[in-house]
């Protein structure tokens, strides 16, 4: 028989080997979840998806069981990924105020960035624009751009005292002489004045209406009032009435969610009456291609490129057409100022220009008092646009003013307001 000291010694080894046993197998019941196993091993990479992801959020599990009856083990809180969901609902969730929501690419995520003033949009969408344009000091017909032809001395009025005895015009091709106080015949018809100073207060209506995905067509409708200086009758005049209405189509090229190139034709009617500067008297066939990039989340770029085709109807001089075709082209940015989940206020900078190809202009001579038709080709105009842009849901309102930068000009300055909104 073993001593009872030694005999202790030996149940106390037995139960402690026990209890490690014991408590070794009863451990799972108050252990958490298992780890989670190490992902699947995956040798195609992820589509790339340039639109906003599935939303992330964070998510703690419901606590075990209390342990002993009074303390409750909390597990570290882990983050698991929703289901991503559809285009439509990733674009909502990404800007509730993007008024494009629902769209796939820039026609969605850049719905927000807004138009620019002076170039025409890339974005294809349907829309409604209204739009008033101010423009003062015009002082040309070149090429029929903005104005038709001048037709000089066809007054059919008794020219003023002083006036020098001879003058030249697209309306005058016999180059018929006047002498002071003389009465000169002209083409038979209305008679466009000889102007200096010429201004023009513009409202047009824009609709474009997205037929399907991607391709849209449009109509625009000018009313112009018109007032200025005649050269010849040494008074002012002024007329209002139908400007020039031009319609199109446009259809994306491009779209995802920073870029957008699209292909515009228009078709710009002679639907204003060139004798009293309501139009230019000619028609265009306008094929274009415009662009947008934003180049970060801030700060967004805009472009076009169209040219403008003579397509009949305009003013012939000496044998010769007085229409030019013309290269219209723009390059401009919109820098985000001020921008909430509703709203946005941006700044725009656009520079526009157009170069005149072919084509006759008259310039006033003032020593002479005379009108010299000459050559228009190669001239170029160029002309920088400021303004400011407010977004709001599907909405934006725009404030702008242009001046010309080149001493050749279509006009001396002009401003331009403009309310537009979605309509998808």
């Amino acid at each position: 028989m073993l001593p009872p000291l030694k005999r202790h010694a030996d149940r106390l080894r037995r139960a402690a080997v026990l209890g490690i046993v014991a408590g070794g197998a009863a451990t799972p019941a108050f252990a958490g979840p298992p780890p989670c196993p190490p992902p699947a091993y995956n040798p195609c990479p992820p589509a790339y998806n340039p639109c906003p992801p599935g939303v992330i959020t964070p998510v703690t599990p419901a606590p075990p069981a209390p342990m002993d009856g009074s303390a409750t083990e909390l597990l570290p809180e882990t983050f698991s990924r929703t289901a991503p969901p559809s285009p439509a609902a990733q674009n909502l969730v990404a800007n509730t105020a993007n008024p494009l929501a629902g769209r796939s690419g820039l026609a969605a995520v850049g719905g927000g960035v807004g138009d620019p003033g002076y170039i025409d949009p890339a974005v294809v969408a349907s829309r409604f624009r209204l739009r008033y344009s101010g423009a003062r000091d015009g002082n040309s017909d070149r090429g029929e751009f903005l104005y038709g032809a001048y037709d000089t001395p066809a007054l059919q009025a008794s020219l003023p005292p002083g006036t020098p005895a001879v003058f030249i015009g697209p309306g005058n091709p016999g180059n018929v002489a006047a002498v002071p106080g003389q009465t000169v015949s002209g083409p038979t018809g209305p008679v466009r004045p000889v102007i200096d100073g010429f201004d023009y207060d513009e409202i047009s209506a824009y609709l474009e209406l997205e037929v399907v995905e991607g391709v849209s067509a449009f109509v625009e409708v000018p009313w112009r009032d018109v007032s200025g200086y005649d050269q010849f009758r040494d008074q002012g005049f002024a007329d209002d009435g139908l400007g020039d209405i031009n319609a199109g189509v446009r259809v994306s090229l491009y779209d995802d969610c920073d870029t957008a190139l699209t292909f515009q034709l228009m078709y710009q009617t002679n639907t204003g009456d060139p004798d009293f500067g309501l139009g230019n008297g000619t028609q265009f066939i306008v094929p274009g291609l415009l662009f947008q990039q934003s180049l970060s989340d801030d700060l967004h770029l805009f472009g076009e490129a169209q040219y403008y085709v003579d397509a009949g109807n305009g003013t012939e001089f000496n044998g010769e057409d007085y229409t030019s075709d013309v290269l219209r082209f723009g390059l401009g940015a919109a820098l985000d100022l001020v921008e909430t989940r509703d709203t946005n206020l941006q700044l725009l900078n656009e520079f526009v220009g157009w170069t005149f190809y072919d084509g006759q202009q008259s310039e006033f001579n003032p020593a002479t008092r005379q009108i010299d038709v000459t050559d228009a080709d190669g001239e170029t105009i160029v002309n920088y646009k400021v303004g400011l842009r407010y977004l709001f849901g599907r909405q934006s309102v725009y404030a702008g003013y242009g001046l010309a930068l080149t001493d050749d000009v279509l006009y001396d300055d002009i401003v331009r307001l403009e309310y537009s909104v979605l309509l998808d």
